[in-house]
């Protein structure tokens, strides 16, 4: 599946689907050898004047993660000009044990109750 050709099924909705999500897209830029890129454990950070086909794998890689989320989610990650951000971003904002879903989850069960 290239994320261009993602299927909306396959697209990030939210807490629901993220941990299912993060798997299938770091499949898709390891096989479209840009994981790099955006792995958080890297060191491969953006720099002024490099060279033309590192700047297009960035871009790549930010438009494969960009086209994989739901419209609604585009807010997170519209002012990123980075994968390793948007995909830190979408993890702050989604990856279950964080201080903020913690906080989701506490209003959830408070509006229950």
């Amino acid at each position: 599946m290239a994320s261009r050709d993602c299927p909306e099924s396959s697209k990030l909705t939210g807490f629901n689907n993220y941990q299912t999500w993060k798997f299938r897209m770091k499949m898709v830029l390891l096989r479209s050898g840009v994981w790099q890129y955006v792995d958080p454990a890297g060191n491969n950070v953006p720099v002024p004047g490099e060279p033309a086909d590192i700047a297009q794998g960035r871009v790549k890689a930010l438009t494969d993660i960009g086209l994989s989320v739901k419209e609604d989610i585009y807010f997170i990650i519209q002012a990123c000009v980075d994968p390793r951000d948007a995909w830190s971003r979408l993890a702050a904002r989604f990856q279950t044990g964080n201080n903020a879903s913690r906080l989701m989850l506490k209003d959830k069960l408070k509006a229950k109750l």
